[in-house]
């Protein structure tokens, strides 16, 4: 910034045509230096009278020289300035090009990011819990409460459906079927209701599971899940069979993914239907790194 300061004063000083500066031809300073011998050396003679133009024609000699010289520095000054100004413009112009194309290198790594992710999303395994479906009812008559004689365990089929575009790879399958008032607590799974096994669920098919449950279902607590299904007395006890299942899995990318959903048993309908509790009902995808 100095150098450039320096530089745009001095070109300031650039020599114009007419000003003080100006360059005169050598054949204009030949006739000034007559004219100043004609005048001083006049009155002198001989060897004097010569040696006294010698010494004007030297001085104006030297005064040419100085002045030439002088306008040339102040031309190369001037277009110094110029080649300064020059020379920032191009360099904030590459430097403006350069943030311009990182901007639009990021923007599309971000547009081709996001389009491979989504090929991916679209190109995974996605299941869902489908049909599920007591294997006998609960009551054989259900007005008088009568539990089913052929009962012997409450024994729910299930389907574990793939919507996805890829075959899934079950790593774990696990599924319970218990009596609880609800299900604002946390998912457990016995020994017996944990199934890690490996089971290919082909795209846009279903593959059917089971489930009992652990223990038989007593005259008490059949009175209690059909009293909870038909009237609330408060204080009273509650109790609903509920039916929930966790399934983990991968794809061939190699994804793990996790889902769970939870489902009540309603007596008068013999059906299972969904039932709420965010710890019950959940789907986590595991994350697909963009492959470069």
């Amino acid at each position: 910034m100095i150098f450039a300061g320096v530089v745009a004063w001095d070109a300031l000083e650039y020599p114009r045509p007419g000003s003080i500066h100006q360059d005169y031809h050598p054949s204009e300073y030949a006739k000034r230096a007559e004219e100043r011998i004609a005048v001083i050396c006049r009155d002198l003679v001989g060897v004097q009278q010569a040696a006294c133009a010698a010494e004007i024609a030297d001085r104006q000699r030297e005064k040419h020289d100085s002045e030439r010289d002088l306008n040339a520095q102040r031309y190369m000054a001037f277009w110094a300035f110029w080649m300064v100004v020059a020379s920032t413009i191009a360099a904030f112009a590459t430097l403006v090009g350069l943030i311009l194309l990182q901007r639009t290198w990021r923007e599309t790594k971000r547009t081709a990011d996001v389009a491979q992710s989504a090929f991916l999303m679209s190109e995974r395994p996605h299941l869902f819990i489908g049909e599920v479906q007591p294997m006998a009812p609960l009551f054989s008559d259900y007005p008088n409460r009568v539990i089913n004689p052929d009962l012997e365990f409450f024994d729910v089929r299930y389907d574990v459906q793939n919507h996805g575009k890829t075959p899934a790879i079950i790593k774990a399958l696990e599924a319970s079927v218990r009596i609880l008032p609800n299900l604002d607590g946390t998912p457990e799974f016995s020994s017996g209701e944990q199934s890690p096994f490996e089971m290919i669920v082909a795209a846009e098919r279903a593959r059917t599971a089971s489930q009992f449950m652990r223990r038989a279902i007593t005259e008490e607590d059949a009175h209690l899940i059909s009293r909870s299904r038909q009237v609330y007395i408060e204080g009273a006890a509650v109790g609903h069979i509920f039916f929930y299942v966790r399934v983990t899995y991968t794809s061939p990318l190699g994804v793990t993914d996790q889902i769970m959903s939870a489902f009540r048993y309603d007596p008068i309908t013999n059906d299972f239907i969904p039932a709420s509790g965010s710890n019950f009902n959940y789907r986590r995808l595991g994350q697909i790194e963009p492959q470069s």
